[in-house]
């Protein structure tokens, strides 16, 4: 009974919901992070430490995807720091838009500049979504911990109630 708690106000969208948009989010981000290899004609994006860097953030990734499935908070919170993470360096790299200089590597060409906006929102919507779901999943475990709470306290009573009928005395009597 305590399992299937879902909290009162839905919000703005419903759990499930969220869930189907972080899930489609990380699956967006991996494939557009994948056309880095593909798309990108800058040499520093073959390089060792790109790639080792690629490496840890599809293993975060994974993680994050595997850990969505089964509905973990350490998933949804590892997702919206992915997200965090991914936005702020795609950024980063279509900063030259603004100032005319690139931080992280040389200029993009406008294909991947156009690569990197559809990933940085991708990756917006998956920091909102996130965001909403880690903060329902909050409300759920909140929801849960006052009903353990209230069953506690009802089978305090009916114990109090037992132990008064075997004493003789009325239990509707006592305060």
């Amino acid at each position: 009974m305590v399992n299937d708690v879902e909290p009162k106000s839905e919000g703005w969208t419903r759990f499930v919901t969220n869930h189907k948009i972080l899930i489609f989010c990380l699956f967006f981000l991996a494939i557009i992070g994948t056309t880095y290899y593909f798309i990108d004609d800058r040499k520093e994006v073959h390089e060792a430490k790109w790639l080792a860097a690629s490496t840890a953030w599809y293993i975060a990734i994974s993680f994050s995807i595997i850990s969505v499935f089964r509905k973990t908070r350490i998933g949804y919170l590892t997702a919206g720091i992915l997200s965090w993470i991914t936005l702020a360096l795609w950024m980063f790299d279509n900063y030259h838009v603004v100032s005319g200089v690139s931080f992280i590597a040389a200029k993009p060409n406008m294909v991947m500049t156009v690569r990197n906006f559809i990933g940085s929102a991708i990756a917006s919507l998956g920091i909102i979504s996130s965001h909403m779901h880690f903060t329902k999943f909050q409300d759920v475990r909140q929801a849960r911990i006052y009903l353990v709470q209230v069953d506690n306290q009802n089978r305090d009573v009916k114990h109090h109630h037992v132990t008064a009928l075997k004493h003789g005395q009325d239990p509707m009597l006592e305060t």
